[in-house]
Protein backbone atom coordinates (compact mmCIF):
# COMPACT_ATOMS: atom_id res chain seq x y z
CA UNK A 1 0.00 0.00 0.00
CA UNK A 2 1.08 2.99 -1.07
CA UNK A 3 0.19 6.19 1.33
CA UNK A 4 1.17 9.41 2.93
CA UNK A 5 -1.68 9.78 5.34
CA UNK A 6 -5.24 7.67 5.34
CA UNK A 7 -6.81 9.55 2.50
CA UNK A 8 -4.50 9.04 -0.31
CA UNK A 9 -6.24 7.21 -3.41
CA UNK A 10 -3.75 5.88 -6.29
CA UNK A 11 -5.27 7.01 -9.34
CA UNK A 12 -3.94 6.01 -13.15
CA UNK A 13 -4.00 7.77 -16.19
CA UNK A 14 -2.66 6.82 -19.70
CA UNK A 15 -1.37 4.03 -17.96
CA UNK A 16 1.11 6.30 -15.30
CA UNK A 17 -0.21 6.51 -11.06
CA UNK A 18 -0.57 9.41 -9.46
CA UNK A 19 -2.30 10.87 -6.31
CA UNK A 20 -3.87 13.79 -5.16
CA UNK A 21 -3.26 14.75 -1.30
CA UNK A 22 -5.32 16.65 0.92
CA UNK A 23 -4.04 18.93 3.52
CA UNK A 24 -6.51 20.41 5.48
CA UNK A 25 -8.27 22.82 2.32
CA UNK A 26 -5.47 22.33 -0.09
CA UNK A 27 -4.62 19.50 -1.93
CA UNK A 28 -1.12 18.73 -3.26
CA UNK A 29 -0.38 16.61 -6.39
CA UNK A 30 2.19 13.53 -6.74
CA UNK A 31 2.92 11.41 -9.80
CA UNK A 32 4.89 7.76 -9.33
CA UNK A 33 7.10 7.08 -12.09
CA UNK A 34 9.70 4.29 -12.71
CA UNK A 35 13.39 5.70 -11.67
CA UNK A 36 14.94 5.44 -14.75
CA UNK A 37 12.08 6.88 -16.66
CA UNK A 38 12.38 9.92 -13.79
CA UNK A 39 15.81 10.17 -14.52
CA UNK A 40 15.56 9.39 -18.13
CA UNK A 41 12.71 12.57 -18.80
CA UNK A 42 15.56 14.57 -17.17
CA UNK A 43 13.68 15.58 -14.24
CA UNK A 44 15.35 17.22 -11.19
CA UNK A 45 14.30 18.18 -7.67
CA UNK A 46 14.77 21.61 -6.79
CA UNK A 47 15.50 22.44 -3.04
CA UNK A 48 13.86 26.06 -3.02
CA UNK A 49 10.08 27.54 -4.01
CA UNK A 50 11.11 28.89 -7.61
CA UNK A 51 8.41 29.56 -10.32
CA UNK A 52 9.32 31.61 -13.91
CA UNK A 53 7.15 34.43 -15.34
CA UNK A 54 4.94 32.27 -17.30
CA UNK A 55 3.61 29.96 -14.19
CA UNK A 56 5.19 26.69 -15.75
CA UNK A 57 6.08 24.38 -13.16
CA UNK A 58 9.45 24.60 -11.72
CA UNK A 59 9.01 22.92 -8.35
CA UNK A 60 10.07 19.32 -8.06
CA UNK A 61 9.95 17.85 -4.23
CA UNK A 62 12.34 15.53 -3.39
CA UNK A 63 10.32 11.75 -2.42
CA UNK A 64 12.98 10.80 -0.03
CA UNK A 65 11.64 13.85 2.47
CA UNK A 66 8.38 13.10 1.85
CA UNK A 67 8.04 9.97 3.64
CA UNK A 68 5.84 7.86 1.37
CA UNK A 69 6.08 4.39 2.11
CA UNK A 70 5.21 1.00 -0.10
CA UNK A 71 6.61 1.88 -3.08
CA UNK A 72 8.48 -0.67 -5.36
CA UNK A 73 12.34 -0.54 -5.48
CA UNK A 74 12.19 0.94 -8.86
CA UNK A 75 9.79 3.67 -8.53
CA UNK A 76 10.10 7.19 -7.04
CA UNK A 77 7.91 10.11 -7.13
CA UNK A 78 7.47 13.76 -7.50
CA UNK A 79 5.10 16.65 -6.54
CA UNK A 80 5.01 19.42 -8.13
CA UNK A 81 3.43 22.91 -7.62
CA UNK A 82 2.52 25.25 -10.37
CA UNK A 83 2.67 29.55 -8.56
CA UNK A 84 1.62 27.47 -5.63
CA UNK A 85 3.62 27.42 -2.12
CA UNK A 86 4.30 23.61 -2.12
CA UNK A 87 1.85 22.70 -4.83
CA UNK A 88 -0.77 23.53 -2.71
CA UNK A 89 -3.70 23.82 -4.46
CA UNK A 90 -7.37 24.83 -3.07
CA UNK A 91 -9.75 22.71 -5.08
CA UNK A 92 -8.75 18.68 -6.02
CA UNK A 93 -10.13 19.24 -9.83
CA UNK A 94 -6.94 21.85 -10.17
CA UNK A 95 -4.18 19.54 -8.60
CA UNK A 96 -5.46 16.73 -10.24
CA UNK A 97 -5.52 19.06 -13.53
CA UNK A 98 -1.81 19.93 -13.20
CA UNK A 99 -1.09 16.09 -12.71
CA UNK A 100 -2.77 15.04 -15.81
CA UNK A 101 -1.06 18.11 -17.96
CA UNK A 102 2.83 16.86 -16.32
CA UNK A 103 1.41 12.55 -17.41
CA UNK A 104 0.76 14.29 -20.81
CA UNK A 105 3.75 15.90 -21.12
CA UNK A 106 5.83 13.18 -20.08
CA UNK A 107 3.73 10.40 -22.28
CA UNK A 108 4.60 12.86 -25.16
CA UNK A 109 8.45 12.60 -24.31
CA UNK A 110 7.93 8.30 -24.38
CA UNK A 111 6.15 8.87 -28.07
CA UNK A 112 8.69 11.09 -29.11
CA UNK A 113 11.58 9.22 -27.89
CA UNK A 114 10.36 5.68 -29.46
CA UNK A 115 10.10 7.61 -33.13
CA UNK A 116 13.79 8.98 -32.94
Amino acid sequence: MIYLYDNIKIQKYKGLKYFIEKVKEFHCGYIILDKELFNSLGLNYCKNHTSDESGNITYIFNPDKLGLKGLKHNETFFGFDLNHIYSYNRDYDKAETIAKEWINWIVKKLENKRRN
